[in-house]
């Protein structure tokens, strides 16, 4: 599904350890990793200045990671200072990157500018999906099933629907990778899940339940014909409980996600969807960009 990785990692996050774990990514069809760090400005004295002395140890950390790593995978480092999205976005346009993996609620350098006040900028201009990973469970991971994990990161896939605009966009953009993906299919189950709050008035649950009914069971049948199994489920109650809940009881390996409008998904502090999934939620999320 993801060719082309960018593995975003502060060192402390545990995604460092994806680099033992090459060969296992190449099985499910990846072909290049970019390892991205990035490195603050030095600020002792009156001129802030690149810290060479940083740069120069997190390539070399980079480098003992992946000594021994002799495969066909493509595995590149990238070390900047200074603007962190901008240099992020000029790494993705360089090596034509297609998925985005970083941690989530991890209080260090990377992920406080990513989640906190560049987000915004990085929402805004990024150009394709992101897959966010909770630190601390990669920490419980032995080498054996971070590996196995590896080989199947989106073997079994949720996508979060709910028949409006922005999740039909969702499910064209999860069908175009589907349509081109080429050699070792990377999904093998896809379930397309709704979850129907009860709270609003005005229309009646048994209503709003046939209205999702008809609608997911036609967005699935958009699925047919390729190499997949695809089912759908509906469900009432919180849409975030449920969600996470049907994620466990099935078993997914990730969640896809994407954001109803821009503006509530950039402002973490408002209680949108994919908000309060990327903080709610165990599972990885995948997060597609809105259609432009």
């Amino acid at each position: 599904m993801f060719q082309k990785l960018v593995i975003c990692t502060d060192f402390d996050d545990g995604l460092l350890r994806l680099a033992t774990c090459l060969e296992s990514l190449a099985e499910s069809g990846v072909r290049e990793v970019v390892f991205f760090h990035f490195v603050p400005m030095w600020q002792e004295g009156d001129i802030p200045r690149v810290d060479d002395v940083k740069i120069e140890a997190a390539h070399e950390r980079f480098a003992q990671a992946t000594v021994g790593f002799s495969g066909d995978l493509a595995v590149k480092f990238e070390v900047r200072s200074e603007q962190l999205v901008t240099n992020l976005l000029e790494v993705i346009k360089e090596y034509d990157s297609d998925l985005v993996i970083l941690g989530a609620q991890s209080r260090t350098l990377l992920n406080e500018k990513l989640f906190g006040s560049t987000t915004t900028t990085l929402t805004e201009k990024l150009p394709i999906p992101m897959l966010v990973i909770r630190p601390v469970i990669l920490a419980t991971f032995t080498e054996e099933e971070l590996k196995l994990r590896c080989q199947c990161l989106f073997r079994r896939l949720l996508v979060a629907y709910d028949g409006t605009e922005a999740s039909e966009g969702l499910i064209d953009m999860l069908l175009d990778r589907l349509n081109h993906q080429h050699g070792q299919s990377a999904i093998e189950r896809c379930k397309l899940g709704w979850v129907v709050e009860t709270t609003r008035r005005g229309i009646s649950v048994s209503d709003k339940l046939a209205e999702a009914e008809d609608k997911i069971s036609a967005t699935g049948q958009r699925f047919a014909g390729l190499d997949l199994q695809i089912s759908t489920e509906v469900r009432t109650g919180d849409p975030i409980a449920e969600m996470i809940k049907l994620a466990g009881e099935d078993g997914v390996s990730a969640i896809a996600v994407t954001a109803h409008s821009l503006p509530k998904f950039i402002e973490w502090s408002r209680p949108s969807f994919p908000n309060q999934l990327l903080r709610s939620s165990f599972h990885p999320v995948l997060f597609f960009p809105p259609q432009r």
